[in-house]
């Protein structure tokens, strides 16, 4: 297992791609409680699911959203826009990618918030990062 934080964010890596032959990332993810900030995007790579350990967070997926309690689940299929909108505090739920390899984004992010740049400083590097691992805007 590895904990990164990154803008206050805390990921565990439970199983790595590498762990799985590729087929599978879990990850215990603990988001920063309150507004999420970022736009509507999509993953191109792979499809994920988020079972809700704890806590509860909003979800907008594609034109409606979502609140999602202890017990919910949300499944995204590879290409379905969505943007996490908030969360509460103690928030913890496990997501699911597949196939593996996502996971390592999370690591990346973490390294460049660790640099202690200002975000405007980092935000090129932000959206580099998200392009390499096949995250992509909606317009």
């Amino acid at each position: 297992m590895r904990r990164v934080e990154a803008g206050g964010n805390v990921v565990t890596i439970l199983v790595s791609a590498e762990e799985s032959d590729g087929a599978v990332g879990i990850i215990e993810y603990q988001p920063k409680p309150g507004p999420t900030p970022g736009a509507p995007h999509h993953h191109s790579r792979e499809s994920w699911s988020a079972f809700v350990l704890e806590g509860r967070a909003r979800i907008r997926l594609e034109d409606s959203s979502r609140e999602l309690r202890r017990g919910d689940v949300v499944h995204v299929p590879r290409g379905r826009a969505f943007q996490w909108e908030e969360a509460e505090e103690g928030t913890r739920m496990l997501f699911v990618y597949t196939p593996g390899g996502f996971e390592r984004y999370f690591v990346e992010i973490a390294e460049l918030f660790g640099t202690g740049r200002p975000f405007a400083e980092l935000l090129p590097r932000i959206v580099a990062l998200s392009e390499k691992y096949g995250i992509e805007r909606q317009s």
